[in-house]
């Protein structure tokens, strides 16, 4: 599985409701305590089942655990294998079209940030003639999103007639212009949606979710 190199310009301040980074290693995100609840959402992630607005779990948009065909739609926590959790959604008409999963970071390295490696598992149960996408993007603060084709999965438009959950890799280096500055806010978003086909929608998620960071060439972090 290789690399896809991204260079993306990007602006903005601090957000909110983040993750903080203190060092060059990898972080990962497995979402083994998330049990499809809003209140066990790991650090820095938010849901959106409107695509504007962040689920708090009042409206009912949070089903709980399920190892996929659902039938009513909303955020799940999908055992898409024994042991293996992942964080996605039934998509209907009113929900998760569009909608979107967040990871917010801080950077708290103390230094800035010209490059980041993104890697992620995307899962999907293809058992509907309904094509969906996750489409990944990445901003800074305020600053508007930027499109991450290496990021993102569209699933297939015909359904399979014994629908198992199939798996996609992705990894991508995203080069940032400006770079990421000691305090400001990464914001790492797949947005879901209908791409093609009619009728039911298929199941997506995403599952082990790694992100690594690196200062400008000769820039020396401290050992955390």
């Amino acid at each position: 599985m290789g690399w896809v190199f991204v260079a993306l310009l990007l602006a903005g301040p601090v957000g909110a409701g983040e993750r903080d980074v203190f060092k060059t290693g990898p972080i990962s995100e497995s979402f083994t305590n998330f049990n499809g609840q809003v209140s066990t959402l790991p650090a820095g992630w938010t849901v959106s089942s409107d695509g504007v607005n962040v689920s708090d779990g009042s409206a009912g948009d949070f089903q709980g655990i399920h190892t996929g065909g659902a039938r009513t739609g909303g955020c799940y926590a999908w055992q898409w294998v024994s042991g293996s959790v992942a964080v996605g959604c039934q998509p209907t008409a009113d929900l998760f079209t569009p909608g979107y999963f967040q990871w917010a970071l801080v950077n708290r390295t103390g230094l800035p940030v010209s490059e980041v490696a993104v890697s992620c598992r995307m899962v999907y149960r293809n058992d509907t003639p309904r094509s969906v996408g996750l489409n990944a993007s990445v901003g800074v603060g305020t600053g508007t999103n930027i499109p991450v084709d290496g990021l993102s999965l569209v699933t297939p438009e015909p359904a399979d007639l014994a629908a198992i959950w199939e798996i996609e890799n992705r990894c991508v280096r995203i080069k940032l212009t400006p770079h990421w500055k000691p305090g400001e806010t990464l914001r790492i978003r797949w947005t879901c949606d209908d791409l093609a086909g009619t009728g039911s929608r298929d199941e997506v998620g995403l599952d082990e979710v790694t992100i690594q960071v690196f200062p400008p060439a000769g820039t020396v972090f401290a050992i955390q």
